[in-house]
């Protein structure tokens, strides 16, 4: 696999990780600790289920805290696990993902003194970028950036973003755009591609769906950032179920299990 293809691979479900936000209008949250659960199925080309993605994810009234993302196969048994901390940066938050499989972590930490990246046993620290028209993004947080933007995506924006790959130890160059809507269809659809259009040569595209309305994430096709039995990123589609509305308690969390 290219780097660039291992970098839109690194840039799938890792990074589409449904981490819900209020819908537009909706009334402000007071500061009670909430928990969402919600459900991701990813199925293959040939609609066979490969694996789900348990997400638990936790908010401080509007503001978004933390996430935990568990990859399930088919049977229950826990074939990865994510944990994302947003509550530095909901854009470009610290990560850290563990493929129990294969005893593989990647990690990436963002403070003011720079971007760590980690894989395995492999550190680096790069500068943060200087460009203000190049948003910095990393893991979960490019869903965020994309719904916190949806509206000018559908009013024709294209989107720039440094996409941070502790895999490859290095940042990438994405771009972001809705892609024309079909009558009568309230979904967003959007495609996450390298931002280079000589580059885009050698490697696919991400595309995802959003609610119009909610700006949840409905659907993502691409390739998975889960191994198969052979090394290979596989192309998947990833639905996401949500609680139905008013069915979700308000939940206080102890502030010790944050």
């Amino acid at each position: 696999m290219t780097a660039l293809a291992f970098a839109l691979a690194t840039a799938g479900a890792l990074v589409l990780g449904a981490t819900e936000g209020p819908a537009p209008g909706a009334p402000a949250a007071d500061a009670t600790d909430q928990v969402l659960r919600i459900r991701g199925t990813a199925r293959g080309g040939d609609g066979a289920l490969l694996y789900l993605e348990e997400h638990e994810v936790r908010r401080q009234g509007a503001a978004l805290q933390r996430a935990t993302t568990t990859y399930l196969d088919p049977e229950g048994r826990t074939l990865a696990v994510l944990q994302t901390d947003f509550s530095r940066d909901p854009f470009a938050p610290s990560y850290r993902f563990e493929d129990r499989r294969r005893g593989r972590v990647e990690e990436v930490a963002v403070g003011p003194e720079g971007l760590t990246l980690g894989a395995g046993a492999k550190r680096r620290v790069l500068p943060l970028p200087e460009d203000a028209r190049r948003r910095l993004v990393a893991g979960q947080g490019l869903d965020r950036y994309v719904q916190h933007r949806l509206e000018e995506l559908v009013g024709g924006a294209e989107l720039h973003v440094t996409f941070a790959i502790p895999s490859r130890q290095e940042t990438y160059p994405f771009r972001v755009r809705a892609q024309p809507a079909r009558d009568g269809d309230r979904a967003v659809r959007v495609r996450v591609e390298i931002d280079s259009w000589v580059l885009r040569l050698f490697a696919s595209s991400l595309d995802v769906e959003y609610d119009r309305a909610t700006r949840r994430l409905l659907r993502y096709r691409g390739p998975s950032n889960l191994q198969d039995e052979r090394g290979d990123n596989p192309e998947v589609t990833i639905t996401y179920a949500y609680p139905e509305a008013g069915a979700v308690a308000r939940q206080e969390v102890p502030r010790a299990a944050l």
